[in-house]
This record gives structure tokens, sequence and C-alpha cells, in this order.
């Protein structure tokens, strides 16, 4: 047995040891032991208790050994980090392998709950100006915020550091712009070998400046739609790169330095913009996406509406080679004197495709009845993405189709799609993952969940399309050979059937609410608006905010839990006051409503989530505070860990990052696993 003594007095000293009250001389495990045997057999829930037991236990637990182990366990799971060398399973400190670990254990036991509690709720400063959009960098290291200066009224693209300092969080680069940006995204990829985030939003201005006088560009709804005839504007879609190693070395600048110094320091690593591409055009831009092709090439794809219509997507390869454009074909089997129009699309990199969500026939007007009892009609594609650059736009047939959906009236108002959650091409990747995944790995698809906000429904309906081979994908409509790979989408059967039976509007509140939707690979919330709660200035306030509960979502590798999934009918629903449950009375699916304790809800800027943590961010009109809800706990390093008389073990040899937490904030911690 592996032992250390810790000596007591001597027989020869022993009257004087006994009047200063020495310990009796005891034998306590020594820390490779704990580390190597006992460690390694228990679960995270059972360290997070036993480092509360002694010092001892608390130093061992905090050896990167015992975390680094565990991450090998849990490779599809992770949340994401940062593609950079730093987040390598080298490199990475044993609190940020910790906090990965305590996330997603803590995340999945809050969201499994009635009412899933934030477990921390924080504040930081946007320095001076107002948020007016926000994007959340997967995994929680960084915030992307578009926002307007209080003081000169000027705009900027601000980044923001949120982890390396748990509950701290400040700016620590900004790009100017002439205007505001909308539809703000942004996301961790790889430009010419350089990992860093890439950043996509639309910008309006005048075509002329002689129009500054008739109207105020920043001042227009973000789906602003010109008419045909309008001229007065212009769109651009811009992508800008920043690199991570400018974005790590500003994120460990101390702020504490001169402003000359921390200037000087700042610029050692090169400007921290860069802009690579401005698409440019009289016609409306939506939807930017940016994402991998199937090479791990960037390029960029948005929406372009002609004459008001959303019927064609421009993409550009970004590293070299100009723009395609691919024009949507009318379905041959609806009539062809009907508009058709592109409701939403995503990229999918692994297929090289672009998965299209598309309307036949008009919506009609809010307040005009609807006579027809059919139209409009709602299907989807796939597109293949061709290289068509220096050419004209693109006609092609599509790669595949799925089967249409009669909306009998009730019109589709707005659709939402969730991320594939494949994260940065591995071929870049410098992080732990290629390392988790192994020679040929690579990361497991998830579920592409389709949101739509009907007129006549008093909630949100849904459907998740599962890869291939998956027990919830159900039957494909399409045949996959033998030698084919399963690792794709494809179209069922039942895809967007959505069964108008339960999603008409039972409350009667349709017309009153609005339900907005931020959609998630796993979990997505869905907040209420109510249509007087809707400002001029563009700012809301939030009447109630629910998390969207699906456990096939949730845990969409469990196979064991997914078989028992499949095998139940009516997995789709329509969400808000709906639970789905089995025969058993266990629910599956459904809506809870979200602790956030006197959390302010109007007057609400900007607001954004990042599902991988859990973690709500909320800015507010003319106000630079915006309030963090984190619903996974995290282990953070604050305050010296309380004396402990209990136990006499030396401190562990290996090196850390932040001083230890204090016992109340460990207890914390143990709780939320």
């Amino acid at each position: 047995m592996c032992a250390r003594v810790v000596p007591g007095p001597s027989e020869s000293d022993g009257q004087e040891s006994a009047c200063v009250g020495v310990v009796p001389k005891r034998t306590v495990l020594c820390d490779d032991l704990i580390v190597d045997n006992i460690m390694t057999q228990l679960s995270i829930e059972e360290i997070a208790k036993l480092r509360q037991v002694s010092k001892q236990f608390w130093q061992c637990s905090t050896e990167a050994a015992v975390w680094k182990r565990r991450l090998e366990r849990q490779r599809h799971y992770l949340p994401p980090v940062p593609p950079t060398a730093r987040y390598s399973l080298e490199n990475i400190s044993a609190v940020e392998a910790e906090r990965l670990l305590t996330r997603i254990k803590s995340l999945a036991k809050a969201w499994d709950v009635h009412e899933p509690p934030a477990l921390h709720n924080w504040r930081f400063d946007a320095r001076h100006a107002e948020v007016t959009e926000m994007a959340l960098l997967p995994g929680g290291q960084y915030i992307v915020a578009s926002v307007k200066d209080l003081a000169r009224g000027t705009f900027s693209i601000r980044v923001f550091t949120a982890d390396f300092q748990y509950s701290m969080a400040r700016p620590i680069a900004t790009m100017e712009i002439p205007t505001k940006a909308i539809e703000l995204k942004a996301k961790y990829m790889t430009f010419r070998g350089k990992p860093g985030i890439m950043i996509v939003y639309i910008r309006r201005d005048y075509r002329h400046s002689c129009f500054r006088d008739r109207f105020d560009v920043n001042s227009l709804p973000v789906d602003y739609q010109p008419p045909a005839n309008d001229r007065q504007l212009k769109y651009e879609c811009v992508v800008a790169h920043m690199p991570l190693a400018v974005i790590e070395h500003l994120g460990e600048l101390s702020y504490h330095k001169e402003k000359h110094e921390w200037k000087i320091l700042a610029e050692q690593h090169g400007r921290p913009f860069y802009r690579l591409v401005e698409i440019t055009t009289r016609a409306r831009l939506s939807q930017p996406a940016i994402d991998d092709d199937v090479h791990g090439a960037p390029f960029v794809a948005v929406l372009k509406h002609v004459d008001a219509v959303a019927d064609r997507i421009v993409y550009k390869n970004l590293d070299a080679g100009l723009g395609s454009t691919l024009v949507l074909q009318p379905n041959p089997f609806l009539p062809p004197d009907l508009p058709n129009a592109i409701m939403a699309f995503c990229i999918v990199p692994n297929q090289n495709q672009f998965m299209v969500i598309l309307r036949t026939g008009n919506n009609p007007v809010d307040d005009a009845p609807n006579d027809d009892a059919v139209l409009p009609i709602y299907w989807a594609e796939f597109w293949d993405i061709i290289d068509g650059a220096g050419k004209a736009p693109v006609v092609c047939d599509p790669a595949s189709r799925s089967n249409i959906h009669v909306s009998q009236g009730n019109y589709w108002q707005k659709v939402w799609l969730s991320d594939h959650g494949l994260g940065p091409a591995l071929a870049h990747d410098r992080s732990l993952r290629p390392q988790l995944l192994g020679p040929g790995g690579r990361p497991a698809l998830k579920p592409i969940t389709i949101y739509v906000r009907m007129k006549h429904c008093d909630g949100v309906a849904f459907y998740s399309l599962y890869p291939a081979g998956h027990p919830l994908a159900h039957d494909p409509m399409e045949d996959l050979p033998p030698d084919r790979d399963a690792y794709r989408y494809v179209f069922t059967e039942e895809f967007m059937q959505f069964d108008m039976s339960t999603t008409g509007d039972e409350t009667g509140s349709a017309p009153v609410i609005e339900m907005e939707v931020l959609p998630g690979s796993a979990r997505s919330i869905l907040y209420t608006v109510l249509a007087s709660d809707r400002h001029a200035d563009g700012t809301f306030d939030i009447w109630r905010i629910n998390a969207v509960w699906d456990k096939g979502l949730q845990d969409p590798h469990n196979m064991d839990l997914v078989q028992k999934l499949a095998e139940l009918a009516g997995y789709l629903q329509p969400l808000e006051n709906h639970e789905v449950i089995t025969d058993e009375g266990e629910p599956i699916s459904g809506v809870r409503h979200l602790e956030m304790g006197r959390a302010r809800m109007e007057r609400i800027s900007a607001i954004a989530w990042d599902d991988s943590i859990g973690r709500l961010c909320i800015a507010y009109a003319k106000n630079p505070q915006i309030a963090v809800y984190d619903f996974a706990a995290a282990p953070f390093r604050s305050a010296p860990m309380p004396p402990d008389s209990a136990d006499t073990a030396t401190a562990s040899t290996s090196a850390r990052d932040d001083a230890e937490p204090s016992g109340q904030a460990v207890a914390a911690t143990a709780a939320a696993l």
C-alpha cells in the first residue's frame, strides 16, 4: 500500500509537544494513489463532492491529469473550444478542462428540471456603448457585438472576452463602421492557415448623399423590405476575420497598464481585423451565413431579394475567386404561375450543399382574410454548391426535394434553422477535438431543427432532421446505396409534415403575441413578445421566456434513449403549453419556463444564446450594461481556500493558472452537478 507518514512527537520531546498540542502520528494516502487509482474510478459529481473533504483531496482534484483523462470519454459532447494549440490536450490547463466537463454535466441536469434555473447571473459593461446585436462564440470565450457609441452616435463591431476571468468580460478590439450592422453572425474558422473568428454582417447605406436628409438608415427595422422600385438604399454583406493569435494576446494584456504602454503591447501582433469580402448590391440582402465547404475552405453565402422576392443565394469562397449565384427553380409539381420565395437556408458543409426552405404563393396581409384553403405551400430542397465563379446566375435542379406541406391558410410567418454543430473544419483545428476523435475521426452530426411560427398558432412548431442511419431519422425518401456514406442528412417522408389539427390557436392569443426562437443544436430558447411591446426604436419587451426541452435533441448519441424515442408516435408537436409524454407518463418533449429571478425584460435591444454552455446574454436600450445568465455551473478561481485543520497534506506540485476557490464556491458547483 502506498502511504505517507506525517511525523508526530518523539518520546524525548513528547512532553514539550504535548504542551503545544501537536496532532498524533497518522497515515495518509499519497497524492499519486488518489489521482491515479481513486479519482479515475469516480464520476465528475463524486469528484466535486470529494474535494470538499480536505485540502489534500481538493489539491488532487485540481491535477490536470484527473480532467484530461476524462476528456477522452466525452469526445462528442464537449462544448466547443477555439481551434488553437492553446486548447490542445498538451496545453489546456486543469481549470479549463474541468470547466468543459463541469458545464456539460451541470447543464444537462439543470435543463432536466421543471423550471431550469439560472445558476449564475452577472453583468459586464460595453464601455459607453449600446449593444444593438450580439453573437456568442460557442464555448463562452468571446462575444462579438454591433454597438452604438452613446456619446458620439457612431457604430462599430466590438469583441469582448468572456471567460479568461470567470464572471468578467471586457472589450479587446473595435472596428469602426459607417452605419449600423444588422444580422450579425460569428464563427470559429480558419483563413489561409490562421485560425480565428470569422464575422459576417449586413450593412445598409445611402446610395447617394442627397438621400441622407430624407430618412435615417440606422432607424430602419431589421426586416425592412424596400419597394421593388426603390433606389435610395444599397446593401453590403461584409466578412471580416480576426486571428485568434491576436485575440489571445489582447485578452491576456492587463488593463492596469498605462494607455500608451498598453497600445504598444497590443500592436505587437498586428491589427486585429481583416476585411475579406464586401458584397454590394441595390437589392436587399438578408440571412448571411459563413461556414467551411467540404474541403475545409471558408466561404460566405447570403440571401438576395430581387424585386422584393428572395429567390437566389449569392456565395463566395473567401480564399480566392469570384462569387457565384444560385437561382430558385419552380417546383415542377406545383402550378407554374405561382410566385416562389426562399424563407430560410443553411449551409451543410459535409454534403457541400445548401438546405433551403421554400414557399409557393404569397403570404396574405395579416389582417386580410385568406380565401384560399390550400396556399401557401411549403417544402425543402438540398442544392449542390456549384463553382460558378465569373459566370451568370446558375439555374439547376435541386439534388433532392422533400414532400410539400399544405398550410390550409395557416401561413408561416417566420422560419429558423439550427446549426449542424460540426464546428470548425478539422483539417485546420489545432485544439483537442482532432486529438480526441483520433486518426480519420470526425465529429458526430447533430440534428438540424426547423422552427416555424405560424399565423394561427399559439406556439411554435418544430421538426428535427437527424442524419441518415440515426434511429430518429425514420425512412429516407431516397435510396442510399450500400457503399454510400451515410454521414449526411436526407429528407424523410415526415419532414415538415406538421399536423394542422394540433397547430391551431387554442387560446386565442395568436393575434396579440409573437413567438421568437433562439435556435440551438440541443437546446433552444423560445420567448414571447406582445405585439404592443415592440417599440419604434427597434427595442422590445419580453413577456415570457421558456426553454425548448426535448430528450432526443439533448442526447442524440445515447442509443438506448433514442431507440426508445424512435418507437413513439407523435414526436412532432407544437410548442407552448404542450408536453409530449409516453404511455407511462414520462415527458419527452415540451416547453419549460426558465427561472431567472428578477431579470429585467424591458426595452431590450439585443439578445443572444449559446446552447453549448447554456449562456443567455441580454442588452438594453441606451444602456451599456449587458446581463449574462449562465444555466451551467463552472469552476472559477477567485478566492483563497479556507484553512483546513483536519488535514496536513502538502500542496500539489502541478502548476495552477488561478487561485483556489472558496469553500462556498466549491460547494455550489458540487450542488449543481
